[in-house]
């Protein structure tokens, strides 16, 4: 499911809290959020042919797909105002408008982009720069459960350097 449906489950006490979730003042709003229980830099991706980019101004030219609300569509949005985005729906859009040569690039979390790249099979595309931006994941959990969050913190702020490993490793 995309995150404009899992806000909308959240928001109407379908889903009780979500994890690897990006903090914001927008989302504070309707829900709370643990401390960060590890961080993961954010992935530039393109296909496979594409000169390595490491730096996100050269994306200035390129057609770049990214799921709308999402924070790192965002941030780009906001540093970038200028940049030739193309909204979608889910991460998995973005990375096949790339992969069917509609779109030169997305930026999403590295641990994500990892996993979709090697789950989907999607062998074209490359993780090809890091973005100057940090992702610290967290668990939200709705803003009607003080309680919820208070113990999830707990779990968060427990999770140990060798469990931060496996969580990135997918």
């Amino acid at each position: 499911s995309s995150w404009a449906e899992t806000v909308e489950k959240m928001q109407a006490g379908e889903i009780e809290f979500t994890t690897g979730t990006a903090q914001s003042e927008a989302r504070e709003k309707f829900v709370h959020f643990t401390s960060a229980y590890c961080s993961v830099p954010v992935a530039i991706i393109t296909q496979k042919e594409t000169p390595f980019l490491t730096f996100v101004p050269n994306l200035a030219n390129k057609k770049i797909a990214a799921p709308r609300r999402h924070i790192t569509t965002v941030q780009l949005l906001n540093d970038y105002p200028k940049a030739r985005v193309i909204l979608t729906d889910t991460v998995q859009e973005s990375l096949m408008m790339i992969q069917q040569g509609q779109a030169d690039a997305t930026i999403m979390n590295f641990a994500t982009a990892g996993y979709l790249i090697k789950e989907h099979r999607l062998a074209d595309l490359k993780i090809s720069g890091i973005a100057p931006y940090e992702f610290p994941l967290r668990i939200a959990s709705r803003k009607d459960s003080p309680q919820l969050n208070s113990i999830l913190d707990k779990a968060a702020s427990s999770i140990t350097p060798h469990e931060r490993e496996i969580i990135l490793s997918g």
